[in-house]
This record gives C-alpha cells, structure tokens and sequence, in this order.
C-alpha cells in the first residue's frame, strides 16, 4: 500500500463518518507523516504554522480514530489502515465520544414503541451529521478561511410572497408561518437571494416552528444525488438517499420505515436548478413518486432559481410556490450590515461597527447600490469588498471582479495561517485558469470536476486546486481529485468573463459571441447573457445577435406578431388593445423577449441607434424588421 492508495482509504472513512472529505491541511498532516517528517517539517512545506499543524493533527487523529474504530497515533495509522483493509477485528475505543453517537441497540424496548422518543433519539443521531452541513453560512467563511461563520450570527430573517398564476404575488409572509402551514412547498428566488441559507436555517432552527408534532430535518443537495443513486434501480431517490446519506449505523431500515410512513420528516431539497439536464426528469419523477406513496405525509421543501422551468413542471402541481423577497432598506439590509460586521469584528479582533454605520449610509443614499444589496450574496459581497476598500464599485459585475480578486490576495489576518501573497499577474493567471474551467465545467452543465481532467490547464497556474481552494475558497474539494465551484454565481461570473475575454465584440460574426446568443432559450444560461452584456466593452453587436436569434427561433411568436400587425394596419381601434395584447404576451409567456429587455436595460454600453433599432423593431415581424432597416439604416 502506498501513501495514494493509504490516503484514499483515509479519505473514504473519513467520509463515511462524518460526511466530509479531508481538508488540505489534513491532507499535508497524512502525507509526512507516511514520510516520518515532524510537525515543523509538514508546516514549511505549506502555508500554515506548525503550532496550527501540530493542533490539526492532535484533532486529525481523533477523526482518524473514530472513523477506524480504533485507537490511530502519527506512529501507529500505518497499521490501522492496513487492518481496514484486511477487514481484521479493530482495537476498541477506550470509551465512546459521547453517548449519542452509539448505535442504536437492536433490541426493542419499551421506549421504542412511543413515537415521539424515537423520533428525539433519530434526531440526536442526526445533529451532528445536520450541524456539519448546515451551521455555516456559506459563503461568508469562504473569506476567512480556515476560520467559520455560524450561520445564526449573521442570519437576517427573509420574507415571502406567494407566486400566483400569471405572475401575480400574493401578501408577504414570514417564512415561519409559510413552513408551518404548507407540506408541499417549492422557494423560488434569483441567484443570491437566499434560497439555500433558507433551507439550511430551517434545518437547524425546527424548534422554532411549533410543529404539532416533532420532525426531523433532513437536508439534501440535489445536485449531487445522481452520484450515489442509481436512477435505474432506484426511482424513489429520496429514500435512498437518507439511507445512503445519513442513516449509515445509526438507525435501522424498519424504523426508517416507520418515522416515513408517519411523516415525520420535513426534506429539505436544495437547488433544483443545479441538478444536471440528463437527470432532472428521474429528479421530478422521484419527488413525485416520493409524494403518491404511503410517505406522502412529511413535509417537502424544494429551493429553486425563479428564472428556471423545471419547478413548472405539472407534477409539481400540488406544491406552493413561494418567491423569497428581496431585502427592504427599512430593517433587512442594515441589520445584515450590522450582523456581517459585528462578526468580522471578532475574527478580526477590530472594532469593525464604524464600518457598518458607513456602509449603511452610503447604500441608504444611493439607488443604484439600493438595487445591488436587495440580494444577500451581493450585499454579502459588498460587506467584503468595502472592508478592504473603502469603497464600492456601482455595477453588478464590478462587485464580482472585485470580490474574486480579494479572494485571490493574501489575508494575513489569522493566526495559523501564512498564505503566500499572489502578484497582481500570480492572480491574472490564478483567474484565466478558473475562467477555463468553469466556461468547460458551464458548457457541460456541470459544476464539478476532476483534477486529472484540468491538469493541462493548470500548467501555467501558480496555484494547484488544493491551494486555490485554500487560498480563496472559490472551489471546494468534494472527494477524492474532486472539486466543484462553491457556488453558481460564480462559476456564471467566470463563464461570462471567459466569453468577453476571447471574443471580438465589435464583430456580428464572433464565433462565441454567436454560440453564447444561440441559447436564447435555455435558461440556464440566463445569468451569462446578462453579465456578458455588462461586463463587454460595447455591446452593441451582442445585443444584434441576441435579437436576430430571437427573430428567428420562435415560428409561433412571428405568427402572432403578423397577425397582430395585420390586424392593426386594417383596424385603427384594434391598435392600443392589440399593443397592451403585446406587451402581456412579452411579460407572461416569451421569456426570450423579456431576457433581450432585460440586457438592454441593464448597465450595458449599448449606442443609442442600437437601443432605438431594437426598441422600434422588437413587436415586428422579420419582414417588417428589414423593411425599417432599408428606411431607417440604409447604410448598415
């Protein structure tokens, strides 16, 4: 067995224990020592000190012991892995690490027999396994790395609104009350509002509800299940996947069975958008399935981008839908503000408060960034950005370019931590790398991958993955060789600056420009148009592009158009119903106008002939379009 072979297996039981892979720090703390070099030796070959390394390891082999089943030391895990392997009887533990994780004893009792005490006790087992995926905010500790941000200290309570047929909202409500009385519920939101911190609060806030009866919270990311469910064998993925994910030893299948089948648990399902294309029918077949059978009982909450269709789907026809509101200046935006603050303070150990007062008054006094921190993660940004700059860019995307590279800089504020400091060009080749991989990973609707599939592009990159993700926390490491972009956002924000960074925006014919107009009609792609039309330098053909594919696509559309504009130039009093017609159509049911709309009006450098051509010629058919091109633009 060699180191590779050791640490994998490492990894794995690590995994299956507590549901988490080994960090770099680990992954440096395992390797020298399979090398017999000391604390201070593993520390000069990273970026941390050895009295950091030296605590990480007392901690590591704790870890270690635990997942083994056995007493593990610097000295002794060589041998321990080797009796893993060999599937030999393990040493003991001297005594268990606490009493709630034992498993639980096969024989019944009396106890077992009242619902509600089994219930505690499946919860007991579970609060760790919950506590680990949910008690961080997740993107606030990517900043401060290794350092966590419990997600309570800066969590601001979201509104909701209930989306009605048509577009239309209903009164906004508190997210307590909308769980409480809804047991099919979909929570709609754009990139950023809060969808996932949401679920995550609710799973370790469930006291706060007042259910009639006890539920236990379980949270699972969608996006991921097609890795350890097979969808052939296994069409009801939902209760597959709590076995698989978070029963392991704790609790048998017969009283899995039974807490089902009394609804007593409340599913938190995260981010429907994110489920690859090729697997979101099994996704929407199995909720359904899950939802018909005897289980129908527990309550199910799905988090999804608003933009995306899938949660339209008739099998969701049971479900309410809810848009998280975005955050009002009154009371949400300050005293997130206040929270994100108060928090840098203690970790900075800096009274930061004098910051927040500033911030605040600058987004109270200017519409524009008013706009930007209505959305948590933006707003999260800017609390970022301002702590280091003192000031604040006005354009969505500004934000991002000046977050990312903040990411990438040293932050020499932590004990234990001694990153190395990234020249201005370091970070311009650290950001073509990432822009690479993530226009690949986007283009494949994928937001992992693997280390051995990016290596040639790494080549020129000062950092490996496992420095990028240490230093910055833009990706994180998955499994084994595996990584994903933390979030989204900024795989989109990535994408979208790889496209102008290669393109030629004054050209009709640019071969990505074109292919990135190409998916007009697929909304996953809705977040790139938009920042690929803020960020280019002018984009006055891009918005062409987008046009003319629009023109073309859609058959219907240029039908109801040729009728309406037949039907206006023969009958003058059918024109301003005949417009008002229109303009519904365009707000309800044709998403690829309203995306052409929204890039248009956006903090884009587009002329004002562009602006005006689109605007005069966007309720025309293709024909009449180029009638008004030969009157008005006889020279283009």
């Amino acid at each position: 067995m060699n180191v590779e072979e050791a640490l994998k297996i490492a990894d794995e039981a690590i995994f299956a224990s507590t549901g988490k892979y080994l960090t770099d720090v680990q992954q440096s703390i395992f390797e020298g020592s399979w090398n017999k070099q000391t604390y201070d030796e593993i520390a000069s070959k990273t970026s941390y000190t050895g009295q950091h390394v030296k605590n990480e390891g007392s901690a590591f082999w704790k870890l270690l012991s635990d997942s083994l089943g056995e007493k593990v030391t610097k000295n002794n895990f060589k041998a321990a892995l080797e009796r893993k392997i060999s599937n030999s009887t393990p040493t003991p533990l001297p005594e268990p690490s606490t009493e709630q994780e034992t498993v639980f004893n096969e024989e019944c009792d009396q106890q077992e027999d009242d619902i509600d005490v089994l219930v505690a006790e499946v919860r007991s087992h579970f609060q760790r396994e919950l506590n680990e995926q949910c008690k961080s905010l997740e993107l606030f500790d990517l900043f401060y790395n290794p350092l966590e941000v419990h997600l309570d200290k800066i969590y601001v309570d979201p509104n909701l609104n209930e989306l009605k047929p048509f577009g239309a909202m209903g009164e906004t409500q508190l997210w307590k009350q909308v769980v409480l009385e809804n047991t099919n519920l979909i929570v709609l939101g754009c990139p950023g509002a809060g969808k996932t911190t949401l679920l995550k609060h609710i799973a370790t806030n469930l006291y706060e509800l007042n259910f009639p009866t006890q539920l236990i919270p379980i949270f699972i990311k969608l996006n991921s299940v097609h890795k350890i469910v097979d969808f052939e064998s296994q069409s009801d993925f939902i209760t597959f996947a709590i076995k698989k994910q978070y029963t392991k030893q704790y609790v048998s299948e017969d009283k899995l069975k039974l807490l089902l089948s009394q609804g007593r648990f409340i599913l938190l399902l995260d981010g429907l958008d994110e489920v690859p294309q090729k697997y979101i029918d099994k996704i929407i077949e199995g909720i359904d399935l899950f939802k018909s059978s005897d289980y129908q009982e527990n309550k199910l909450v799905i988090s999804c981008r608003k933009e995306y269709e899938a949660y339209q789907s008739a099998k969701f026809t049971k479900f309410k839908k809810f848009q998280v509101k975005e955050f009002d200046l009154q009371s949400q935006i300050p005293q997130f503000v206040e929270n994100w603050f108060n928090n840098a303070s203690l970790l900075l150990q800096n009274d930061l408060s004098g910051k927040a007062d500033i911030l605040i008054d600058k987004i109270e006094n200017s519409d524009r960034l008013q706009d930007i921190a209505s959305t948590p993660l933006l707003l999260h940004l800017m609390c970022l950005v301002f702590l280091e700059k003192d000031d604040l860019p006005s354009k969505r995307s500004e934000l991002y370019d000046e977050a990312i590279n903040l990411m990438l800089k040293k932050w020499n504020k932590f004990k234990g931590c001694n990153h190395q400091t990234l020249s201005d060009s370091e970070i311009d080749l650290v950001r073509k790398t990432l822009r690479q991989i993530a226009a690949i990973t986007f283009e494949q609707d994928r937001l992992d991958f693997e280390e051995p599939e990016v290596r040639d592009l790494l080549k020129d990159c000062p950092l490996s993955l496992s420095e990028i993700q240490v230093q910055s926390g833009l990706i994180v490491k998955q499994s084994w060789r595996k990584y994903a972009f933390h979030h989204k956002t900024f795989q989109e924000y990535l994408t979208a600056e790889s496209i102008v960074n290669s393109c030629n925006p004054y050209s009709m014919e640019d071969k990505r420009l074109n292919n990135l107009a190409s998916h007009i009609t697929n909304k996953r792609w809705r977040e790139v148009f938009l920042l690929v039309t803020e960020i280019i330098s002018n984009a006055d053909c891009f918005l062409r592009m987008i046009k003319r594919e629009r023109d073309q696509q859609d058959e219907l559309f240029q039908e109801l158009l040729k009728c309406i504009h037949n039907r206006k130039l023969t009958d003058k009093t059918y024109k301003s119903p005949l417009e008002n017609k229109k303009i519904n159509f365009i707000s309800f049911g044709h998403s690829t106008t309203a995306l052409l709309l929204e890039c248009l009006n956006s903090d884009c450098c587009v002329s004002p002939e562009v602006r005006e051509e689109i605007e005069e010629t966007l309720l025309l058919p293709i024909d009449e379009i180029e009638k008004w091109k030969q009157q008005h633009r006889p020279n283009n």
